[in-house]
């Protein structure tokens, strides 16, 4: 029986133990993943991103060298440039792709130095010295994904580009003026020759006649035909626009105009030669769409858990790809205090003219964010139960301890000890298995934190057991955060589970009648 009770004890010492050291350990890294995600995340994320939308819709920001002088002057922001984020179509080894990208200004120091820190160790010669040439960051996940090594070109196609590409492509293909207007332009015709005033002299129109036909000319000029019909049109339109003023009502155009005009819409129009107008737009088409060619000089690692661009690239050729010349679609801000960018953001959007919105890496993130701090909330709930069962261990053995020392206990109370004193001494224990199984899992907890690289790596070179993929979470080595505030807390939840777990039984082995205990001797 005291075999039995032994082991109990010290499976209930070694619960406790276990218990405090688990939390330990997976409190910390959870705490060190997310600073050190965060860290990432704002390696290369503006604190504040500011962007302009006077219509409800955002818009380039143009002159925002200007505006980002003056932003400095603000003594709490330490940093301003111009960003640029959008979407392209990487092409590598015939395989195409639809991708995200991030403009930034590669001859700001500060910003080359926070890509530098994202770099994957084992890519070679990675950099992320990009100069203003075509170079560019890939993200890894795509670098795997396409099998691009440091050193390797890629093709992006510009997706600002389709829609010029749909455009020409449409004009080259829809039928001739003469045709697809064949209805409008008889029209036209028709009514000069039934509206002119006959007994004037040359030909004469009411104003209104001639208005008419003039509309319906401008508004097949506005379809989108080919330059040569455009051109053709337009000559009616300049001698329609340019008739004579006989009076308020009434215009005279010269002889033989409504003959010349039939002559160019009818006849002209349809005999016209358009193949050097569709080989020009071919012609513009292939410089649209012409892909850039970019060298990779650098792979970056960042976590799969939350959004980041595929591409860092310098940013005037982000400009080139977004087709937006000089201008950036926001400004990237960056603070001397990370914390404070909800209440700058709210400042500077006060400051300015309407139309301008604060974006905060708290908004943008605020989803991982509330991820992680639920998992840490799952785990810790989850783990504490390792702690429960190690006291309902302590239950069983204050239980077994009452039931062993049973005559034990009724002679106490025979010879006057009080209940309370019986249940101290219960508490006493519990306490006493709680703190030495608490000081126990600290120390293992903080051992096992301490050598978390080497065991990691033990067990992926003997049972080859990931435990923390790199590739998927973005960082070499297993993070973890101690603080004095999480083993306080552990400990104290753990010492108070020791100090209820007695309670039970304490208060049966208070009630045991001593009279029946002493008849048992």
């Amino acid at each position: 029986m005291r075999n039995f009770f032994s082991i109990i004890s010290a499976a209930a010492l070694l619960g406790v133990a276990l218990g405090v050291a688990i939390l330990i350990v997976v409190m910390s890294v959870m705490d060190g993943f997310e600073i050190e995600v965060k860290k990432r995340l704002l390696a290369f994320s503006p604190h504040i991103s500011l962007r302009h939308a006077p219509l409800g819709t955002y818009e380039p920001i143009t002159d925002w060298h200007g505006m980002a002088e003056n932003l400095k002057n603000n003594p709490e922001i330490s940093e301003v440039a111009g960003t640029i984020d959008d979407n392209a179509i990487i092409e590598y080894n015939k395989n195409q792709v639809a991708i995200t990208y991030r403009g930034v200004d590669t001859q700001d120091p500060s910003q080359v130095a926070a890509l530098e820190k994202l770099l994957a160790d084992d890519y070679g010669e990675s950099s992320a010295d990009m100069g203003l040439d075509s170079r560019g960051l890939i993200l890894e996940s795509r670098a795997r994904q396409f099998g691009i090594r440091v050193g390797d070109v890629v093709q992006l196609y510009s997706t600002r580009n389709f829609g010029e590409v749909f455009e020409a492509y449409k004009r080259t293909e829809r039928p001739r003026a003469s045709v697809e207007f064949q209805a409008e332009l008889a029209l036209a015709v028709q009514n000069l020759k039934d509206t002119m005033i006959k007994g004037k002299p040359a030909e004469t129109f009411q104003l209104a006649d001639l208005q008419r036909t003039y509309d319906i000319l401008l508004t097949i000029q506005d379809s989108g035909v080919r330059p040569g019909e455009f051109e053709t049109i337009d000559d009616v339109l300049d001698i329609l626009y340019d008739a004579k003023k006989m009076s308020e009502s009434l215009r005279q155009l010269s002889k033989g105009s409504v003959e010349y005009i039939e002559l160019h819409l009818i006849t002209h129009l349809a005999e016209l030669d358009n193949t050097p107008d569709d080989n020009a737009e071919l012609k513009k088409l292939k410089s649209i769409v012409l892909p850039k060619d970019i060298e990779i000089v650098g792979v970056y690692r960042i976590s799969q858990q939350v959004v980041a661009p595929d591409f860092f690239l310098p940013l005037p050729l982000a400009q080139e790809l977004s087709g937006l010349d000089e201008g950036v679609h926001a400004l990237s801000i960056r603070l001397h205090d990370v914390d404070q960018a909800q209440a700058v953001g709210e400042k500077l959007v006060q400051q300015l003219d309407a139309g301008w919105y604060a974006d905060t890496w708290m908004n943008r993130f605020s989803d991982f964010f509330k991820v992680v701090e639920m998992q840490e909330g799952m785990m810790a709930l989850v783990l504490s139960t390792v702690a429960v069962g190690a006291a309902f261990l302590i239950t069983i053995v204050m239980f077994l301890t009452a039931l062993q020392k049973k005559k034990e206990i009724g002679v106490m109370l025979a010879v006057g000890a009080k209940p309370r004193q019986i249940c101290s001494v219960f508490f006493i224990q519990g306490i006493v298995i709680g703190v030495i199984g608490i000081v126990l899992g600290v120390v293992m907890g903080l051992l096992i934190l301490h050598f978390r690289v080497e065991i990691q790596n033990f067990l992926l070179s003997v049972f080859n057991l990931d435990i923390f993929n790199a590739q998927f979470q973005g960082m070499e080595a297993l993070p973890a955060n101690t603080t004095p505030q999480l083993i306080i807390w552990v400990s104290v939840m753990a010492l108070v589970m020791c100090a209820l777990a007695p309670l039970l039984p304490a208060l049966f082995a208070a009630r045991n009648d001593p009279a029946k205990s002493l008849r048992d001797l």
